[in-house]
């Protein structure tokens, strides 16, 4: 509570154009009026226990003669004291003792020019804090400030970078017959509103904790009596990467964006104060020195223990380390060597080592520090000082009791001529315990998709926490695609990632092509070029083509029909690969259809047939009467009837590259004579057991017909092979007649007879 109320109460103090801060006890007498009266951890700790403090305030006659302190707030400790009296020490008249609250918003005055305040802490942990005005005329009825806020959750109030806030002061109070005069709106980043009555709006640029003060005076003069303040917590921007895996990609290909958030955590510690950059330059005359000023520590604070002080941080180049003689010197005047000359030529970062030459070089970060245990810069000597933290020549304990508020002084002195250096900035680093009234907070972010996620087009994977997608797009364009990221104080922050997506390569390799043994160029196309994409094209497979890169090619060998693939892929995208494929068509051999040698009885007109008939191929007939025998044509058709006894040499021939294939026929034509036996036996003994008619199988469909002795047809069969052989149950011994009719191409031939079945 202290941290922000004495805080506030500065502000407010600040605003009524008072600048001095006192603590009780720190001045024992005070002639004055105007100031800011405080317990001895002014505006920024509580006081201590076991305190016992006394300031006596007198007038500076510019007023009316007496004092009046009005407390803005008290708020002691268990067993803590105020005691006040009315005159210029403890043996003045009381006017009264004081604790806990006792004093909020009350006014003290004397009877005469003197007051005095004694303060005692007992030794028990519970201690507080109080803040007064001192000044030398009659006390106020001061105005009561009342603030409503917009948001509901207040002190502190949750906001986002820009998001608007509103205050209404329309309960603040007003007391006897005064009325508001003049306001004032303190916004605390360097912004302020009165002209804005009762309700005022206000949004913040910059991530921060900010107190916003409202200062009334009221018609008679006088000014509020309270401090109204709205701590407001502005959310820190996190510290979000966004990827993408490819921002200019083809139709089709599959894209990753990868997002990460990490919540920063905002602490109104100051930032590293750093000191001007110095040049050094070859000067054995004069010392060069940088100053750094710091305020932000309490008034009056010391650096009690050296372990306070976490580093003396420079960035330096300087080509001679033994030159030199580098200082700190604290706000009091004590002072510290930190490098005493030695160390010879030791290069110090990457100096410019060229004679008469003012350029800088690159500096290296060196730290001295009290609790490095790795020697001194000249301890390290020897080529390059390497970066890093080192022990300084004097122990930095001797700056032990000095004020922290102040001018700090890094000073270089160059005792040895013929170099020079580059201070590029320095700075220290204090505990941060040191600092007052710390304010951190940290704006979280969850983990799963409701805190981080992508939106944009459909996705086609994706993360639980939807922090790394994958998409791909059919269609050309430019797509946006945002990274979301929502934190705990309900803001949202987004980033965008855009994707360029081209038309994915549209080819043709070309027609099919005849490949009859000699080479054929082949020539691919790419139908849409795309502006700015190089293209890497290439043909296959490597068997059958001559040249596997480049958009042209040629086929060289096929030994079968084959697919000739041409293929084209933007360069940066390997994924966009796209093939196209023509076929090398090489045509068959023609078939072949040996047969046995052919015997069939001369004038039946027997035909050579080959097993397929098609008209793919050109049917070249010769002939040659011996196998010594040079052939000669005799037809060109699908089928032949032979007509002498000889070799027939079928040749085919397919009409795209003229490859021939010879299928050899012997022909032997001879007489064939019928002959019906008149007797058999069909009993089993594998001895004329069938009815054989000698001849009848060089004649298809030639018929038999079997009568028994009273004219009945006993057997049939329309195309006879020589396969009768009836059971004695069927057909029993005895004599029958035969009726064969041999179909000759001229017609049926009949035999007739008798036939004697014995068993």
């Amino acid at each position: 509570m202290k941290k922000i109320l004495l805080t506030l109460f500065s502000l407010f103090l600040c605003f009524i154009s008072w600048s001095q801060e006192v603590g009780v006890g720190s001045v024992p007498l005070i002639e004055d009026c105007g100031f800011f009266f405080l317990d001895s951890g002014i505006s920024a700790n509580d006081y201590t226990p076991n305190e016992d403090l006394t300031t006596t305030i007198c007038t500076d006659g510019t007023g009316e003669n007496f004092v009046n302190i009005y407390f803005a707030f008290a708020n002691l400790g268990n067993g803590d004291t105020l005691r006040i009296y009315d005159g210029d020490d403890a043996t003045a008249p009381s006017l009264g003792v004081f604790w806990g609250n006792q004093l909020n918003t009350t006014n003290i005055t004397s009877s005469g020019p003197c007051i005095t305040v004694n303060f005692t802490s007992n030794d028990d942990q519970s201690v507080g804090s109080f803040g007064a005005t001192v000044n030398c005329e009659a006390p106020c009825n001061r105005p009561f400030v009342i603030v409503n806020s917009s948001q509901e959750v207040r002190n502190p109030s949750l906001v986002c970078v820009g998001e608007e806030i509103t205050l209404d002061a329309s309960p603040t109070q007003f007391f006897g017959d005064a009325g508001l005069s003049t306001w004032e709106w303190n916004f605390d980043d360097g912004t302020t509103d009165n002209t804005s009555w009762p309700t005022v709006t206000h949004s913040f640029d910059t991530p921060g904790a900010y107190k916003i003060e409202l200062s009334v005076t009221d018609n008679t003069g006088c000014e509020s009596g309270n401090f109204i303040t709205e701590l407001i917590f502005v959310a820190t921007i996190p510290q979000v990467t966004t990827s993408i895996e490819d921002p200019f990609v083809c139709t089709g290909q599959e894209v990753e964006l990868i997002g990460e958030a990490t919540p920063v955590t905002y602490t109104d510690l100051p930032d590293g104060n750093f000191g001007e950059p110095i040049f050094v330059p070859d000067d054995q005359n004069q010392c060069f020195a940088s100053t750094l000023t710091y305020q932000a520590f309490s008034p009056g604070s010391s650096l009690l223990n050296v372990d306070q002080l976490l580093g003396i941080n420079v960035n330096f180049e300087h080509s001679y380390m033994g030159d030199l003689v580098i200082s700190i010197i604290c706000p009091d005047g004590s002072a510290v060597v930190l490098h005493q000359q030695n160390g010879g030529g030791t290069y110090l970062g990457e100096p410019v080592d060229v004679e008469g030459s003012d350029e800088p070089g690159i500096g290296y970060d060196y730290t001295w520090s009290p609790t490095a245990t790795n020697g001194t810069w000249a301890e390290n000597s020897g080529g390059t000082l390497e970066p890093g933290t080192y022990e300084s020549a004097n122990s930095l304990s001797g700056l032990e009791g000095c004020p922290l508020n102040g001018e700090w002084q890094l000073e270089i002195c160059d005792l040895f001529g013929a170099d020079n250096g580059f201070v590029f900035g320095w700075s220290i680093d204090f505990d941060p315990s040191l600092y007052p009234d710390i304010i951190s907070f940290t704006p979280s972010i969850g983990i799963g998709p409701d805190s981080t996620f992508w939106s944009g087009n459909a996705f086609s994977s994706l993360t639980p926490n939807m922090d790394t997608v994958a998409f791909t797009i059919d269609q050309p364009g430019i797509y946006t695609y945002t990274y979301n990221v929502f934190d705990s104080f309900g803001c949202t922050h987004t980033y965008t990632e855009t994707v360029e997506v081209y038309p994915g390569p549209q080819i043709n390799a070309g027609d099919d092509i005849l490949f009859c043994g000699e080479p054929v160029d082949v020539e691919g196309t790419l139908l849409n070029p795309v502006g700015g994409v190089n293209y890497t094209y290439s043909w296959g497979p490597a068997s059958s083509v001559v040249a596997t890169n480049g958009i042209n090619s040629t086929v060289d060998q096929a030994l079968e029909t084959t697919s000739i693939y041409f293929s084209v892929v933007p360069s940066t995208d390997p994924q966009c690969i796209v093939s196209d494929t023509l076929l090398a068509i090489v045509p068959l051999v023609p078939p072949t259809w040996p047969l046995d040698s052919l015997e069939f009885c001369s004038g039946f007109g027997l035909e050579l047939v080959p097993d397929t008939l098609t008209n793919d191929y050109e049917y070249i007939w010769t002939y040659a009467d011996r196998l010594d025998t040079i052939p000669w044509q005799i037809a060109e058709t699908q089928v032949i009837i032979p007509e002498a006894t000889g070799y027939y040499y079928l040749t085919l021939v397919e009409p795209l590259c003229g490859k021939s294939s010879i299928t050899p026929y012997f022909v032997l034509m001879k007489p064939c004579a019928i002959r019906v036996p008149n007797v058999f036996s069909p009993n089993g003994d594998s001895k004329n057991d069938n009815f054989i008619v000698e001849g009848i199988r060089e004649f298809d469909n030639s018929t038999v017909q079997i009568f028994n002795r009273w004219g009945t047809l006993v057997y049939e069969n329309a195309d006879y092979k020589n396969t009768w052989s009836p059971e004695e149950s069927e057909i029993p011994d005895g004599v029958y007649y035969y009726i064969v009719g041999i179909n000759k191409p001229s017609g049926l031939e009949y035999f007739k007879g008798e036939l004697t079945i014995l068993r």
